[in-house]
C-alpha cells in the first residue's frame, strides 16, 4: 500500500534529519521550485531530486504523492530527529553511536528498526483518527 511506503519513508526522513519532509511539503503542497527550496533548506537540487522520487516511487503518483504529504505531514512534523550532527559525523541520541553522516539513515532503520515501527504505527494512527473524524463531521 503506497500510504504506508510513504509515511515509513517521511518517518525515518524525520528521525534523521527533518529538512526533507519540509522541503517534499513545500514542493508537492505548495509548490514551491527547486532552486527556492535548495535555498530555503540549504539542500542540493539533486538532493532534492532524489527526495521526490523516491517519494513517487512510493506514492506511484504526483497526485497520490501531494495528497500524502497533505494528510501526513502535520504528524510527520512532530517527530524531532533522533541524531546531532556536526560537521563529519553525526551522534545518534538512542545509542550514541557515531555515524558518518551518509549513514544515518541506514543506522536508525537498521539498528533502530523498533522504534521506527512504533512511529509508523503512531502516525498511521493518528492518520486514521483524523480521517474518522472527518468522516463523522460531515
Amino acid at each position: 500500500m503506497g500510504l504506508c511506503e510513504a509515511a515509513e519513508y517521511l518517518v525515518l526522513k524525520a528521525l534523521s534529519n527533518g529538512v526533507a519532509v519540509d522541503a517534499l511539503y513545500d514542493y508537492f503542497v505548495n509548490g514551491v521550485s527547486p532552486r527556492d527550496i535548495s535555498i530555503k533548506y540549504g539542500i542540493t537540487k539533486l538532493q532534492l531530486r532524489g527526495y521526490v522520487s523516491r517519494m513517487l516511487e512510493k506514492a506511484h503518483s504526483s497526485y497520490r504523492a501531494a495528497l500524502y504529504m497533505k494528510v501526513l505531514y502535520p504528524v510527520v512534523k512532530k517527530i524531532r530527529p533522533v541524531v546531532i550532527c556536526g560537521n563529519d559525523y553525526c551522534i545518534c541520541g538512542l545509542c550514541s553511536e557515531k555515524v558518518s553522516r551518509e549513514r544515518v539513515e541506514r543506522h536508525i532503520y537498521n539498528v533502530h528498526r523498533d522504534i521506527v515501527a512504533s512511529y509508523l504505527e503512531a502516525v498511521l494512527e493518528a492518520v486514521k483518527e483524523e480521517w474518522n473524524n472527518n468522516r463523522m463531521a460531515r
